[in-house]
């Protein structure tokens, strides 16, 4: 999709690997502070790191969220 001099490209995720030792055996949740994940943050080679967390917000559920 062009916008203007850039362009966004979107992508569907359809399967991942994850090793077990990263992965919360009580739910589906990969435990993100352990894996210590990289991603890419522009297309000018800029990555961060997932250890760099400045804000936590607790999830809560959609009916919790339904009642707000």
């Amino acid at each position: 999709m062009e916008m203007g001099r850039s362009r966004i490209i979107l992508g569907e995720v359809v399967s991942f690997y994850v090793r077990d030792e990263f992965v919360d055996s009580a739910g589906p949740y990969v435990l993100s502070e352990k894996l210590h994940a990289i991603g890419r943050m522009n297309g000018r080679g800029a990555y961060v790191k997932t250890r760099d967390v400045f804000l936590t917000i607790p999830r809560i559920s959609y009916e919790e969220w339904k009642k707000k």
